[in-house]
């Protein structure tokens, strides 16, 4: 769910930038990926909560990569599979501050003794909210020409 007062609009002209993809059908899954929605690469900074039982703390994360359906998070703290989480979008400052709500999937133990987290979105996001946060200009990733 996207808590927001109302609808983000960059406010810029689209430069001419790919639409982001949709939703494969069965017959478009070959070999080993399944996954309903392309994942793009980011590095965005966010804060997250955990929404229901847990306490009002917030932790800070990465953002390592994101589709309509859900992210790829890196955090210093682990949360249990089934975690219901509160995340902060960042998006540009002129907006509200909306916050997407995601259940873990999955959490690995890195290297470094981080936590990677695979969330699921409770609500796919729109091709407009998505483009708007690839289009953030905190997002460091190298997105790919």
């Amino acid at each position: 769910m996207i808590a927001a007062t109302k609808p983000y609009s960059s406010g810029m002209p689209d430069i001419g930038a790919p639409r982001l993809g949709s939703a494969p059908t069965a017959s478009d899954f070959r070999g080993g990926e399944r996954r309903a929605w392309i994942r793009y690469p980011t590095h965005l900074e966010t804060f997250c909560r955990q929404a229901i039982g847990g306490p009002e703390m917030c932790w800070s994360g990465v953002i390592q990569n994101i589709s309509r359906g859900g992210m790829r998070l890196l955090m210093h703290r682990r949360f249990e599979p089934g975690s219901l989480l509160k995340m902060d979008v960042p998006l540009p400052v002129e907006q509200p501050t909306p916050y997407l709500m995601s259940r873990v999937i999955y959490a690995t133990l890195q290297p470094n003794g981080s936590w990677a987290l695979g969330c699921a979105f409770t609500e796919e996001l729109d091709e407009d909210y998505m483009g708007a946060i690839l289009k953030n200009p905190t997002n460091r990733a190298q997105m790919p020409v």
